[in-house]
């Protein structure tokens, strides 16, 4: 609608592991890369996966690569 005209949508994670580059201008190369150039209402996802322990970031990084 016009509401979300402007806006930027985040594509679905289904079929993430056979993309090559990633985000809505193809910069990122990769999941991680990814994660951290998020910003604005993605903040805080971004600080929360900072926060992860290296275990549960290897563990989330290994699920979203099954996608």
């Amino acid at each position: 609608g016009a509401s979300t005209r402007n806006k930027v949508r985040t594509a679905p994670l289904w079929g993430l592991r056979t993309r090559g580059r990633l985000m809505h201008d193809m910069l990122s190369h990769n999941i991680e890369d990814a994660i951290q150039r998020h910003d604005n209402q993605a903040a805080g996802a971004r600080s929360a996966f900072r926060a992860l322990s290296n275990f549960d970031r290897a563990r989330l990084l290994a699920f979203l690569r099954s996608l």
